[in-house]
């Protein structure tokens, strides 16, 4: 019988689950999105956040949505589900 720590270790999808919590807990929106308006680049961005590339791509994927010209967080529990709102140049 397998632990489910061992699984863990080797589960794709259970990585990927920690990652985007990971990126959660350590990229801050409102600077993110004040690092992507000035133009940087995404590895100057994971620099500038203390974060690895791989940890700022997981944080985009996983808890950005662009809809219309602006960049949302996704919601979160509770209310001021999409408090943090970027908009970038058309």
């Amino acid at each position: 019988m397998r632990s489910t720590v061992t699984k863990g270790a080797t589960d794709p999808a259970a990585e990927a689950a920690a990652d985007a919590y990971a990126a959660a807990l350590l990229v801050a929106p409102a600077h993110y999105a004040r690092l992507e308006s000035i133009g940087l680049s995404t590895g100057e961005v994971a620099e500038e956040l203390g974060v690895t590339v791989e940890m700022l791509r997981a944080f985009v994927e996983h808890h950005l949505v662009r809809v219309r010209g602006a960049a949302y967080t996704r919601p979160r529990l509770g209310g001021h589900q999409y408090g943090h709102l970027a908009r970038w140049a058309s």
